[in-house]
């Protein structure tokens, strides 16, 4: 919102289009409902007219189920973690195997009094490898975010119900979303990843996290023909409740138009992914052998822009 009224100020005419990745699109849509207002004050009402389109990216429209283990007490220190270790892979170009092999062991079944202390070690051990300067602001941002967790709660699909019963669309507004799915994780993936133990690590990750993320009770709204026939084009076939990007149930991802629907996982969408080539050498954070790469991310990105001009 203060990003947003920054470049209205700036730019006191035109049109606004908005792109929100995970709960970003989620937050855009309650900006853009008619009469919404905010704590912190503020009038939004100019800055929402001048709203053409919004495209949600990989956004929870009908929840997580992540989200009820992550809201526990070791599902919070694991979050924790995880959002670290992402961080690690993404600012340093490596990640450690022995952190990624303790996280994939304990998210499932895990003792929080003697695994607990251990992922808080871990979590230690990789904020060191980072300058003093970026571990003061990684340490201020988890304080910021542990001084709210209505987050993870109102991420549930059963909460979801309730954003979908009080949230309105904006008339003159257009709605898209691009879909993420990874490829389902498979016994003989681990033979595909290669010799590496950082990959191996890696995939039995995103194995753990893609089973978490399965939804069967997911309570999905009837898909329109339209989306119906983008997600056929886009995988082969309409996609179920087991399928996902290693958060978010890809059914859940839907909300008015589909713009464009890729083989992918969470971050690979908005260019977390595999290229070694770049300047410096980028490393994935989840191996999930998707195939994701640079010519379908400029795709992807080519076709918002096209849905946003054609607002």
């Amino acid at each position: 919102m203060c990003s947003m009224a920054a470049v209205a100020a700036k730019h006191p005419e035109g049109d606004f289009h908005i792109i929100g990745h995970s709960t970003g699109g989620l937050d855009a849509r309650l900006l853009l409902m008619p009469g919404v207002e905010l704590e912190q004050g503020g009038e939004l009402e100019p800055l929402a007219a001048r709203v053409r389109s919004l495209v949600s990216v990989s956004t929870p429209h009908l929840g997580t189920p992540l989200a009820d283990f992550f809201d526990g007490m070791m599902g919070k220190k694991l979050l924790k973690l995880l959002s670290v270790l992402t961080m690690h892979g993404i600012r340093l170009g490596s990640i450690p195997i022995p952190a990624l092999v303790a996280l994939a062991e304990m998210m499932p079944g895990a003792d929080f009094l003697i695994k607990g202390s251990i992922v808080d070690q871990i979590y230690r051990d990789l904020l060191r490898d980072f300058d003093e300067e970026r571990q003061e602001q990684i340490s201020h941002f988890f304080e910021d975010v542990a001084s709210d967790q209505t987050l993870l709660t109102q991420l549930t699909p059963a909460a979801m119900d309730l954003f979908h019963a009080s949230t309105a669309e904006r008339p003159g507004v257009r709605y898209g979303c691009v879909i993420s799915r990874a490829r389902t994780p498979r016994l003989f993936g681990h033979l595909r990843v290669g010799l590496s133990p950082t990959n191996h690590a890696m995939y039995g990750l995103f194995d753990v996290l893609h089973h978490m993320g399965e939804a069967p009770s997911l309570r999905h709204r009837p898909l329109e023909e339209a989306q119906r026939q983008q997600l056929i084009m886009a995988y082969g076939e309409l996609p179920d409740h087991e399928d996902n990007d290693a958060i978010v149930p890809t059914l859940s991802q839907v909300h008015g138009e589909v713009v464009d629907a890729a083989w992918g996982d969470h971050l690979d969408l908005i260019g977390h992914f595999n290229d070694l080539d770049a300047e410096p050498p980028h490393i994935d954070w989840l191996k999930t052998l998707s195939n994701f790469d640079r010519p379908r991310f400029l795709e992807v990105w080519g076709n918002v822009l096209d849905f946003s001009l054609r607002s």
